[in-house]
């Protein structure tokens, strides 16, 4: 054991060390991890869960958003991941900070571990899990926040690791490792990915099956790989079933997912043709840390991080010189194997490329429409990781080659040919951009200038105007990035070159060692400025600062709901406010009638756009859209007292609370209703709240005739009353909120939210028991298989 662990250390110290450096201010000066979704929705997510836990309760309802929504049916909350135990020994803000850092590692060491099992070569398998490890889809999305993507990113090779095993013989404890690795996907709390994961298996399987069938001229060959990854994916589906079948019911009444999303909404955020060149230069439009207009990401409106597919430059090519013949192998059968494994990852990574550019590939619609659950899922530009997963497993095998390769033969194959070809193209182009100055100068106003005019409707005529108004330096400064992004791209590409011409000099031992050094200074260079973070004793007081404004609601919120206008959300007051941005509010028990989640109730959704006028099958995206107060009838019904704005409101709005260094204020509604009201009040008749927390309410009412009790709250599977004799089931008014019908006399009713209970429509019951019964069957499989043995 020792001994195999002492021959893989140089090739280990490779994939530790550079973690070590780059997360050195979390590791050991005690810094905490910032990022958009981070702040905005995980950390007030994941205080709320600890909350409702320590106290004794299941935190199956989130009372703090949207006017009460469903939490842990919510697969994003990764509520049941085990990673999760942590929090019982730091901080939220630290537990997700060492989660980073750990997931980083897991994803270089489980890549790492399938590389090497696959092609049977250390420095392939090294250079393999640094492209993986350090790819643009890791590092952008942890900047930004995305924990729960790369969470899900990490164990990904885990089940090709475990699907190659069946290679050597199909064993029920490789089937079991390999369910298990795709339900720790599901669990990490991002669906997205293992469904990708799911169709690439699957093809895969179905590659190996008809090759073996050509070889042996026997159909029934055909069969076992396929049937025996179905059979996985099964076992993974059930495993999952406690998130799995709580999400399918959550999704089917989601404003964007109820029934599929339709294509406009599936294919936002694709990668656009143009940004095929970020593949090589990942900064020529601009950088997307930089806070200055000039500086940062500007070609296109959808988020870096979702359409970053950066691999580094050498990479490309050592993907390119996979083609060469691959390290000697005992078997030709073996060799006949790994040669089309290279050629299905090499597949992989050209498709992913085509299908990542959604709309703009009429081709993805055979996706959309062909595969069963394709049309549940939007931003195509996420299939960029299925092409890093193609260009590190085909750049492993590159690696392998260049280690192995008769240079004199490599010289004269076309690998290294295009190879070379495709690098003078490139300088070629390069020196172009460099020479075409004023060209791309005037390209680039009048980008900026359409863009304008698309982006706030005005009229062509003004388009003079607007280019008045555009600073020069603004195209100066974006040709610069342009220019110097394809300059850096050429360095990087010279010293691949240089670093294969070196490694065909040295000692075959320590031929890979340099290029490898290349690749990890390539990925490093680009990944340096997406490591974010603040000193401890400051990010609190950063992020979720105790302001004046929190105290005024603190104290006088109780049992009522705020309001964030828009222009409060988007307002110069963020700079004094930061807790006012979606779903912070959580964090001080707060409850909002907005917030922040990509999964919002269809019912809620179809509420707001009648408030406003608009069609009811409005999307309303994340955040959901209040410019300005909504009509009086549906303010008061909504259980708004305060509204936060930077707008001046009149009656029957009063000033409640203002300070001079910001621009926000918070006005007063004082004809809110409470929580809980009659439909028809009459003289005598009242109804009050004797008791509430998160997930049950009683109340008290005297009733003189029959009447309804409306509850300011969102009806949804698994609330139920009781109190009453005789079935007397939860109604809906607005077609949105909770009421109970009663007769007249004295009433003590209690509302409750069962997450876990047995009674059609709950999913977590039938879920929690699917999936322990898949976890006994899978331990008493692996123990029988074992006592067999």
């Amino acid at each position: 054991m020792f001994q195999r662990l002492r021959f893989h250390f140089p090739y280990l110290a490779f994939l530790v060390l550079p973690i070590l450096f780059y997360h050195a201010r979390i590791l050991f000066q005690g810094e905490i991890l910032c990022g958009g979704d981070l702040i905005n929705q995980f950390v007030p997510w994941r205080e709320f869960a600890l909350g409702e836990l320590r106290e004794g309760r299941f935190p199956g309802w989130n009372p703090y958003v949207f006017c009460g929504a469903p939490f842990a049916a919510n697969i994003q909350t990764a509520l049941f991941y085990p990673w999760n135990l942590i929090h019982l020994f730091c901080s939220v803000e630290r537990a997700f900070s060492l989660s980073l850092v750990f997931h980083h590692l897991l994803s270089l060491f489980t890549m790492y571990l399938f590389l090497n099992n696959l092609w049977k070569s250390p420095p392939g398998a090294v250079v393999g899990a640094l492209i993986y490890g350090w790819s643009g889809f890791f590092i952008t999305h942890s900047h930004d926040g995305h924990l729960i993507h790369i969470q899900a990113y990490a164990w990904l090779p885990l089940a090709l690791y475990f699907q190659t095993a069946w290679r050597e013989g199909i064993r029920f404890r490789s089937l079991i490792f390999f369910a298990l690795c795709l339900a720790a996907q599901f669990y990490a709390g991002h669906i997205q990915i293992p469904f990708y994961m799911f169709y690439l298996l699957l093809l895969r399987s179905v590659w190996w099956g008809w090759n073996d069938a050509r070889d042996a001229r026997r159909l029934r060959l055909f069969f076992p790989y396929p049937a025996w990854t179905v059979a996985g994916l099964a076992m993974a589906a059930a495993l999952s079933a406690l998130v799995l079948l709580p999400l399918l019911e959550l999704s089917g009444r989601t404003a964007s997912r109820a029934g599929g999303a339709d294509y406009e909404f599936a294919t936002q955020d694709s990668l656009p043709p143009a940004h095929l060149i970020t593949l090589a230069a990942p900064f020529f439009y601009g950088d997307p840390t930089r806070p200055d207009r000039e500086s940062r990401f500007w070609e296109t409106r959808t988020g870096f991080h979702e359409i970053c597919g950066y691999a580094g430059i050498l990479p490309l090519l050592l993907l390119l010189l996979g083609f060469l013949p691959g390290p000697p192998s005992t078997a030709e059968t073996n060799e006949r194997f790994l040669r089309r494994e290279f050629y299905f990852f090499a597949a992989v990574a050209v498709g992913a490329i085509c299908f990542a550019m959604g709309r703009y590939n009429p081709l993805y619609a055979l996706l959309y429409y062909g595969l069963p659950g394709w049309n549940y899922f939007r931003v195509p530009g996420r299939l960029l990781l299925l092409f890093l997963l193609g260009v590190s497993t085909g750049a492993a095998r590159g690696l392998a080659a260049v280690c192995t390769v008769n240079w004199k033969q490599a010289a004269m194959a076309w690998p290294l040919k295009a190879g070379a070809v495709g690098s003078v193209l490139f300088v070629i182009a390069t020196l172009i951009i460099a020479g075409s100055r004023p060209a791309l100068l005037a390209w680039l106003r009048e980008f900026e200038i359409d863009r304008t005019v698309m982006e706030y409707n005005l009229w062509t005529t003004r388009r003079v105007d607007i280019s008045l108004r555009l600073p020069e330096i603004l195209f100066e400064i974006r040709y610069a990035w342009m220019l110097s992004s394809l300059l850096i791209a050429c360095g990087w590409l010279a010293a691949g070159w240089l670093s294969l011409y070196i490694a065909r000099t040295i000692k075959p031992s320590w031929r890979w060692a340099v290029p490898t050094a290349v690749v990890l200074l390539d990925l490093l260079f680009f990944s340096w400025r997406f490591i974010n973070t603040i000193p401890a004793r400051e990010w609190r007081e950063t992020y979720f600062p105790q302001t004046s404004l929190v105290r005024f609601l603190q104290e006088n919120a109780k049992g009522f709901r705020v309001l964030e206008l828009d222009d409060a959300i988007g307002s110069p007051g963020l700079d004094s406010h930061p807790e006012l941005r979606p779903n912070r509010l959580m964090a001080y028990g707060i409850e909002s009638a907005r917030g922040y989640d990509p999964i919002i109730l269809d019912s809620y959704t179809r509420l707001v756009n009648r408030m406003y006028g608009y069609d009811p099958a409005t999307p309303q995206g994340g955040l959901l859209f209040f410019p300005t107060p909504p009509p009086a009838e549906y303010l008061a019904g909504l259980n708004v007292r305060y509204l936060i704005t930077t707008q001046e409101l009149k009656k029957p709005f009063q000033l409640a609370w203002r300070e001079d260094q910001s621009p926000v204020k918070i006005y007063e509604y004082p004809p809110v209703r409470p929580r809980v009201f009659l439909e028809n009040p009459s003289n005598g008749d009242s109804v009050r709240v004797l008791e509430s927390q998160t997930g049950e309410i009683t109340l008290e009412a005297h009733l003189s005739a029959d009447n309804r009790i409306m509850v300011s709250q969102n009806m949804y599977p698994g609330w139920t009353v009781s109190g009453l004799s005789g079935h007397n089931p939860l109604e809906t008014y607005w077609d949105t909120f909770s009421a109970v019908s009663l007769p007249p006399g004295r009433h003590t009713i209690t509302l409750t939210f069962h997450a876990f209970h047995w009674l059609p429509p709950s999913r977590f019951s039938l879920g929690f028991l699917i999936s322990f019964l898949a976890l006994a069957a899978g331990t008493g499989g692996v123990m029988f298989e074992k006592l067999k043995k």
